[in-house]
């Protein structure tokens, strides 16, 4: 319990840090062009054990796309929306991760069959320390700074993040990026 205690706080230290750094950053460092494509498809192989240990049913579509950004913080961004995704959906559920190419941008989306986001909730999601009282398992409940760090690093992207939880779509995440180099 002890162990368990300090391994939380050490994710809640580190994560206000990386979040305070990102929060006081105005220009992207790293940025490369990057497969990724091939850069959902290792948050997924990095996730596999989880997903095996809730029997979840994957659906992945995942058109070819390339980006430019700094790809060690976009990666952190799928970590964290399919690691929720596995912690909100009940065993056995669906996750379904797509990526599409639009005319200027591209999307990336995490949908899960798990509890619905009501839209008190959905406002303050990407708020820092904020917590959805909807998960299943509340012997789990994350630190609240995970959606803050992917909302700050799709800013830093000039990207956008949404999230849509209703009865017909289940709730998805979806992030979109600009094709090619953003703008400055």
């Amino acid at each position: 319990m002890i162990s368990k205690e300090a391994h939380r706080l050490t994710n809640l230290s580190t994560n206000v840090l990386t979040l305070t750094t990102l929060e006081s950053q105005t220009i992207l460092n790293n940025q490369t062009s990057f497969d990724l494509t091939e850069q959902i498809r290792q948050a997924v192989i990095l996730l596999w054990p989880q997903l095996e240990e809730h029997k979840l049913n994957v659906d992945l579509t995942l058109a070819p796309a390339t980006a430019f950004g700094n790809a060690d913080l976009l990666n952190q961004v799928w970590v964290n929306l399919i690691n929720n995704a596995i912690n909100f959906t009940p065993d056995r559920g669906h996750l379904t991760i797509k990526i599409e190419r639009h005319d200027d941008q591209i999307a990336v989306s995490v949908n899960n069959d798990g509890p619905l986001i009501s839209p008190t909730d959905q406002d303050h999601l990407f708020e820092k320390f904020y917590q959805a009282d909807n998960r299943s398992n509340v012997g789990e409940l994350g630190l609240g700074l995970g959606l803050a760090i992917a909302s700050q690093i799709i800013a830093l992207h000039q990207g956008r993040i949404t999230v849509v939880s209703n009865p017909a779509d289940h709730t998805t995440f979806t992030v979109y990026l600009a094709k090619g180099q953003p703008s400055s």
